[in-house]
């Protein structure tokens, strides 16, 4: 044999041992690699435009689901998902993520019990098809279900959910099933949501110190709201000082001393517990700047008490010294608390300066005023004339409720033909949502 022809020969087995090689240690790391690639993919951050089908996961209808996530209709989600049933095996573990967590909760308002229900069902389905093709859900999905949970008011899923978590987390954290901030936060808005606040102070400092979590904005907002709550204003005021103004001032003394609030109650057992906590509250090691949910917070933790002098100290006082616009949401909470003190005069006067803002009112700011009007005041044609003005110059479609109220005022004084007219309108505005 040449020496030419030797060379070649050399060559070729040479190529032939390095191929084998290669085969041999893909054959032997191929499920991993391909699990690693698959969790790594769902765990990481997903854009929805960028997002193709691979070659392993080909199905048909499968860019139609996709369309209708991009497009944030649930109702074509839920369609599109239940034509994959047979093939839901095939789908990647991005296509059942996306899936949940377009489905859920937009508007409250908008959602009665059996809607509720409904969603659900759906999200539980999703869920254990999830589990069913061997998809461990990540953090975000278990953050959606809280989220949903906690909307939804139900506590017996948070529960479920965080046990679930919890369980995983014991085992391992490889997958990224590791509580993060915003699933703490989650959790303690599913408790004040199922009027549990007293489990907010633990769950916190149970991030902060056993998890090593830092909090965020947020979730000193829920920690405020979650005071609010247990009526100790005080320590509401005190969080605000401590993490929002000391931080930024490095002033050691409190700016909300002129709010007039009553002192903590220590003789009593929840008193004396809420005590304990905020002495044991984490120190704050960040900077925070408070936003329109912080004064919110602030706002229904003294206007639950009461404090309307509290309320506009925060709204002409604090808020534009820390640069903070009102949003919709504040406005519908002060506007409560002057109706439910009757400072009608008040709530009138945040109307005109929406107006002037312009900041587009919603259903839930007219609802105090027309439940003052109707309820507290008495006076039906009053309360209609505001539902002629709230579909007429706002067009929004107002609440069933507020034609409940009236249909029953005129009920207690036999007022038959009042009864029959606004059952006609009532009826009427029934047929809108019973069409769609």
């Amino acid at each position: 044999m040449s020496t030419a022809l030797k060379a070649l020969v050399t060559k070729h087995q040479g190529a032939l041992l390095h191929t084998a090689k290669r085969q041999l240690v893909r054959a032997v790391s191929l499920p991993q690699q391909q699990q690693q690639q698959q969790r790594l993919a769902h765990a990481g951050a997903i854009d929805l435009h960028r997002l193709r089908r691979t070659p392993q996961h080909k199905v048909v209808g499968c860019n139609k689901l996709l369309q209708a996530i991009r497009k944030g209709d649930q109702k074509a989600v839920w369609t599109q998902y239940m034509e994959l049933q047979n093939q839901l095996g095939s789908l990647s573990p991005e296509y059942h993520s996306l899936t949940l967590r377009a489905l859920g909760l937009k508007n409250l308002t908008s959602y009665g019990p059996d809607e509720i229900q409904a969603v659900k069902e759906r999200l539980m389905m999703i869920w254990a098809n999830m589990k069913h093709h061997g998809h461990t859900p990540d953090i975000r999905d278990y953050n959606h279900m809280l989220g949903f949970a906690g909307r939804s008011a139900d506590w017996t899923l948070a529960e479920r959910i965080w046990a679930e978590l919890s369980k995983h987390q014991s085992r391992s954290s490889l997958w990224g099933l590791a509580p993060n901030v915003f699933t703490y936060n989650n959790y303690m808005l599913a408790a004040i949501n199922t009027k549990q606040p007293e489990k907010v102070p633990s769950i916190f400092n149970t991030m902060h110190h056993k998890a090593g979590i830092q909090p965020n904005t947020s979730s000193y907002n829920i920690l405020m709201d979650a005071y609010g709550h247990l009526g100790d204003i005080t320590e509401v005021d005190r969080l605000f000082d401590r993490v929002f103004v000391r931080q930024q001032h490095q002033q050691p003394a409190k700016r909300l001393g002129t709010l007039l609030h009553p002192a903590r109650d220590t003789s009593t057992a929840l008193g004396r517990r809420i005590a304990t906590l905020s002495r044991h509250a984490a120190p704050v090691t960040q900077q925070h700047q408070p936003n329109s949910d912080t004064f919110l917070a602030m706002i229904d933790s003294h206007g639950r008490h009461g404090n309307t002098s509290g309320v506009k100290l925060i709204h002409t006082k604090l808020m534009p010294e820390f640069n903070v616009e009102p949003t919709v949401a504040t406005y519908n909470a002060m506007i409560r608390w002057f109706c439910q003190k009757s400072e009608i005069t008040d709530a009138r006067d945040l109307l005109k300066e929406m107006e002037t803002r312009g900041i587009e009112p919603n259903i839930v700011t007219f609802n105090p005023v027309f439940r003052h009007e109707a309820l507290k005041l008495k006076n039906p044609k009053r309360a209609e004339r505001l539902l002629d003005l709230i579909q007429q110059a706002y067009e929004l479609k107002p609440l069933q409720s507020m034609y409940r109220h009236l249909i029953r005022i005129h009920m207690r004084h036999n007022r038959e033909d009042e009864v029959d007219r606004l059952v006609k309108s009532y009826e009427a505005s029934l047929k809108p949502s019973s069409t769609q």
